[in-house]
C-alpha cells in the first residue's frame, strides 16, 4: 500500500545516504536527503493530509538544510542565495496564498500557518545572521496582519476611512522629522547588517 511506499523511500534514501558517507560523495547527500522528504511526502499522501503546508513546510526546511550541508562540507564556502530565498518563497508563499485569498476555517488554518512560519523564519534569520530569512518572514507577517485588519475593517468603511484620514494627517504633520530620522536609521541598519550574508 501507500504506506509501504513510503517505507520503501525512506529505506532507499538511507542506503543512499550511506553510501553518500561511505564513498564521500557530495551529491549523493542531496539526493538522499531528497528521497527522505519524498517519502515523508508518500506518508502525509497516506495518511490522507490533504493541507498544502504539510508539503511546503518540509519542502522549505529540505531547502534551508541543504544549504547549510553545501555551506558545512567546504569551509570558506556560504550558503547560496537562491537556496535562502527559495526557502522563503516555498515555505511563506504557500501559506500566505491560502491567508489571502478566502475566507472561513480554512483561512483562519492558512493564516495560522503564515504566522506560526514568520515567526520562525524571523527567529531563523535572527539566530543564522540571515537577512533573507528575518526580512522574508516580517514582510509575510506584516502582510498577513495588514490583509486580516483590513479585511475586517472593511466591513465598516466609515471605521476604516477616519483612520486613514487621521494617519493622512499624521502622516503630513510629522514628514519631515521622519525623513531625518529614517535616513539616521537606515545608516544604523546598514551598519547592523554588515557582516550578514
Amino acid at each position: 500500500g501507500e504506506h509501504g511506499v513510503a517505507a520503501l523511500l525512506a529505506v532507499a534514501g538511507a542506503v543512499v545516504l550511506a553510501q553518500a558517507v561511505r564513498w564521500k560523495t557530495e551529491a549523493a547527500l542531496y539526493v538522499g536527503f531528497g528521497i527522505l522528504l519524498l517519502a515523508l511526502f508518500a506518508e502525509v499522501h497516506a495518511l490522507s493530509i490533504n493541507t498544502a503546508e504539510f508539503y511546503s513546510t518540509p519542502l522549505a526546511l529540505y531547502l534551508v538544510t541543504m544549504g547549510y550541508l553545501y555551506a558545512w562540507r567546504v569551509p570558506g564556502r556560504g550558503v547560496p542565495a537562491a537556496l535562502d530565498a527559495g526557502a522563503v518563497l516555498v515555505g511563506l508563499g504557500v501559506p500566505l496564498a491560502g491567508a489571502l485569498s478566502g475566507w472561513g476555517q480554512e483561512a483562519f488554518a492558512h493564516t495560522a500557518w503564515a504566522i506560526a512560519l514568520s515567526l520562525a523564519f524571523i527567529a531563523g534569520g535572527v539566530a543564522g545572521r540571515c537577512r533573507v530569512y528575518l526580512f522574508g518572514g516580517a514582510g509575510a507577517l506584516a502582510l498577513v496582519a495588514g490583509w486580516r485588519t483590513m479585511t475586517y475593517l472593511a466591513e465598516f468603511w466609515w471605521l476604516a476611512l477616519g483612520l486613514i484620514g487621521m494617519a493622512m494627517l499624521v502622516i503630513a504633520l510629522t514628514w519631515e522629522r521622519q525623513r531625518m530620522m529614517l535616513s539616521e536609521t537606515q545608516r544604523r541598519l546598514r551598519d547592523s547588517f554588515e557582516h550578514w550574508r
